[in-house]
């Protein structure tokens, strides 16, 4: 993961990929500008902007293994 806020394309890569594959297309721009108790109330798009993408892809692991 990276250490600094992403770039524009990393930006649009990155959410595209694991999102995909756990939430519907129609529901992806909601559960992306959507705050998570586990993000500290953080959207998952502002999260990764501000350089915390790993607790996003930590968020994402646990929705695939149904926590």
């Amino acid at each position: 993961m990276a250490t600094h806020p992403m770039t524009a394309t990393e930006y649009k890569q990155a959410t595209r990929r694991p999102p995909a594959e756990l939430i519907p297309r129609e529901d992806h721009n909601r559960w992306m500008l959507t705050s998570h108790s586990a993000l500290n109330g953080n959207w998952p798009a502002l999260a990764m902007q501000t350089g915390n993408e790993a607790a996003v892809y930590q968020l994402l692991v646990r929705m695939k293994q149904g926590n």
